[in-house]
């Protein structure tokens, strides 16, 4: 039987984890997403982020990601995980699965403001993108070890983390 695992990825906007996620998805055709942004959009219409409406998206995106582990599906949450309490909270509530997590790097804000002007689509404004770089925070060694497994992607290992990430999910699931 196969084994239900939780992927989390973390990291400033702009730094590839759509990318990143996208070439996963190339080598686990079985790879769910769900995604707090799609959850949004489906309930409002609307990919914007409002407070009040946070805790009913949450809700909903742990009860599809528990459905989804029961059945033995890898599972991608897509959402902004960018403290080590945002992650926290992923955790407390899956604890007993799996979760191997892509820990991006935190490069320079002058590079994500230049990825953000060269982008075609979904440009974001400025101060949102500087918030988000001061707001991230990479795991901690002591976070780590809650994990079953940690990568920690860099520009010039984001390829091979893929194809490491590919064969060591496929190999965990069964």
């Amino acid at each position: 039987m196969k084994k239900g695992i939780l992927v989390i990825i973390s990291g400033p906007a702009l730094t590839g984890k759509s990318t990143f996620l996208g070439g996963l998805m190339k080598g686990i055709s079985s790879l769910l997403v769900i995604s707090t942004d799609d959850i949004r959009q489906e309930l409002y219409a609307s990919y914007e982020f409002k407070p009040e409406r946070e805790k009913e998206i949450w809700q909903i995106a742990y009860q599809r990601v528990e459905e989804a582990l029961k059945k033995g599906t890898i599972v991608c949450l897509d959402a902004t995980l960018r403290t080590p309490e945002n992650r926290g909270a992923v955790i407390n509530r899956f604890r007993g699965w799996p979760i191997v997590y892509f820990a991006f790097e935190k490069p320079p804000l002058s590079l994500l403001l230049e990825r953000n002007q060269k982008r075609t689509w979904k440009q974001f404004p400025e101060d949102v993108i500087k918030k988000m770089h001061e707001d991230y925070q990479y795991p901690t060694e002591s976070e780590k070890t809650y994990y079953y497994q940690v990568y920690e992607v860099t520009q010039t290992n984001f390829n091979a983390i893929i194809e490491k990430g590919i064969v060591d999910l496929v190999q965990l699931n069964g």
